[in-house]
C-alpha cells in the first residue's frame, strides 16, 4: 500500500521540517512538484506550507471540521473523495 514510510525516529528533524515529507517522496520514487500532503493537524499545514505542496487536511480526524480554521488548499471528508481532489490539486 506504501511505497516509503517516514517516521518520527527515523530521520534527525519532525514535522513541520520539510525533510520527513521530501524524504518520502524521494524514497517513493514520487516528485515533489506532483506531490501533495494530506493531514489532520496544525503540524502537517506547516509541513505543507514549508515544503510548498498543497494540504488536504482531513475533516474526519482529532479537529473534526475545526481544522478548516488552517485554510488548507481543500478540506477531505471521506477518503473516497481524494483521487478527484488529488487531481484538482496536483494537474
Amino acid at each position: 500500500l506504501f511505497d516509503a514510510l517516514i517516521g518520527a525516529d527515523t530521520l534527525p528533524t519532525r514535522k513541520p521540517d520539510p525533510a520527513p515529507y521530501l524524504a518520502a517522496v524521494s524514497r517513493a520514487g514520487g516528485a515533489v512538484a506532483r506531490s501533495m500532503l494530506i493531514g489532520d493537524t496544525e503540524t502537517d499545514r506547516k509541513t505543507g506550507l514549508a515544503v510548498g505542496v498543497p494540504v488536504a487536511l482531513v475533516t474526519f480526524g482529532p479537529e473534526g471540521r475545526a481544522i478548516e480554521r488552517l485554510e488548507p488548499e481543500a478540506l477531505l471528508h471521506h477518503y473516497d473523495d481524494l483521487p478527484a481532489l488529488a487531481a484538482r490539486l496536483i494537474a
